[in-house]
């Protein structure tokens, strides 16, 4: 496969990702918030060119810490995630999209692969094995979805190149 079409890094705001919030317990403000090793400083976004179909379309994420030994999870749904094998952070999101591009736009597009990541982040947090740190499953949910007033990471090749 090869790799072309690769966006440069973009730096994800830790303001915007890693807002705390507050819960009142028993008459005392306790403030929550992700620890910043767990969220993303950058992410970019790029397409693996295949000569069988679409290709795979990827998101990457860069950390403050580096993390060599990685493994790859695969989901149900044509999403495959390759995560630290100690920290059990996301790395990199690959989306096969011979899975999703069949008679649909690219907002559909958009918002197909969206939902996919997430519910596949849900089911890899969930029962015995946790197989990705819900930390950092958070944080990449807040850099796709965006916040009020911005747009998150684009997770359609369409829309990438279109910025």
């Amino acid at each position: 496969m090869k790799s072309n079409h690769i966006s440069e890094w973009i730096t994800v705001s830790q303001e915007e990702i890693n807002k705390p919030t507050s819960e009142n317990k028993n008459g005392i403000k306790i403030h929550f918030m992700i620890s910043p090793f767990d969220v993303p400083v950058a992410t970019r976004a790029g397409v693996e060119e295949s000569d069988k179909g679409p290709g795979t379309y990827f998101l990457e994420f860069k950390y403050i810490s580096e993390e060599k030994n990685s493994r790859i999870i695969n989901g149900d749904t044509g999403i495959q995630f390759e995560v630290g094998k100690n920290s059990r952070k996301i790395h990199k999101i690959m989306i096969d999209l011979s899975k999703f591009t069949d008679g649909i736009s690219d907002s559909e597009l958009n918002v197909a692969v969206s939902f996919n990541i997430d519910e596949s982040l849900k089911d890899l947090e969930s029962g015995s094995s946790n197989l990705v740190n819900s930390n950092n499953a958070d944080a990449i949910r807040k850099i796709i979805r965006g916040s009020k007033g911005s747009e998150g990471v684009p997770v359609s090749p369409v829309n990438h190149h279109q910025t």
